[in-house]
């Protein structure tokens, strides 16, 4: 009926309404250099990942104004970002999910004995979730996955809000408040550490909901370009053997 109809076209004009600018394509991709993106050449995420994931854990950072750092798995982002207009359905099209930003207080070695269940999780088996893997806003390191678990991580390096000129090396006895979804909070996607180190009964539900907190980010910036290198939590990548891109078997991000 019409009044159906109205609602409808109501909707459809909501979802096209423009949030920020976007200058040049901002690329997807999970494991550096997997090949998933459909408007970048592999080479843009061979050394650091993808920027776009990389963005969305930039966005959830500077929304949560309680948080040092922000963690983001590589699934739960799904899409390149396009040059053009970035639009409200282009966030919901990109994060999906219906999950929230909580924050955890977690020691620096609990941080990167995380990060370490992530690596494991997106390369270790027969069938690697590649979903898992980490993009950090807040955070450096090295990743060599030659090595065994455990030792994979290395030159790990903070830059609390990205407020400070240089980058210090991570205390590991030190509290740090990590930002990040709900979803591999609660222990999901490999991320083991989180559901099982003492401190996550520190665990805070921010309630701000997944997509929108990046729809809120964007309107605020207004521009949304690809985080510089030297933000990228992938500072380099060995990897001899990388996980090819095969039909998506990333589980549904639900809480």
């Amino acid at each position: 009926n019409a009044d159906v109809k109205t609602y409808k076209d109501q909707v459809s004009n909501l979802k096209e309404t423009k949030i920020a600018d976007v200058p040049e394509n901002i690329c997807f991709e999970r494991i550096p250099g997997q090949g998933r993106s459909r408007l970048c050449e592999v080479e843009a995420s061979y050394e650091h990942g993808g920027a776009a994931c990389q963005l969305v854990a930039k966005g959830f950072l500077h929304r949560t104004k309680t948080a040092d750092i922000a963690i983001q798995n590589g699934g739960g982002c799904r899409v390149d970002i396009e040059k053009g207009d970035f639009t409200i359905d282009d966030g919901y099209t990109m994060l999906p999910f219906s999950n929230t930003i909580v924050t955890l207080e977690m020691t620096g070695k609990d941080i990167i004995a995380v990060l370490e269940d992530a690596l494991s999780s997106s390369h270790d088996g027969e069938d690697p979730s590649t979903g898992a893997y980490p993009y950090v806003a807040g955070l450096l390191m090295g990743v060599d996955m030659s090595q065994a678990k455990g030792s994979r991580i290395s030159n790990v390096e903070i830059n609390k809000r990205l407020k400070a000129t240089a980058w210090s090396k991570i205390d590991e006895s030190a509290t740090y408040i990590v930002a990040t979804n709900n979803y591999i909070a609660g222990g999901k996607d490999g991320y083991t550490t989180f559901a099982t180190t003492a401190v996550s009964a520190t665990s805070t539900n921010t309630y701000m909901e997944y997509a929108q907190t990046m729809l809120d980010y964007a309107e605020e910036v207004k521009t949304l370009e690809a985080p510089p290198v030297s933000e990228m939590s992938t500072k380099s990548y060995i990897c001899t053997n990388r996980p090819k891109h095969t039909p998506d078997k990333h589980p549904a991000q639900a809480a």
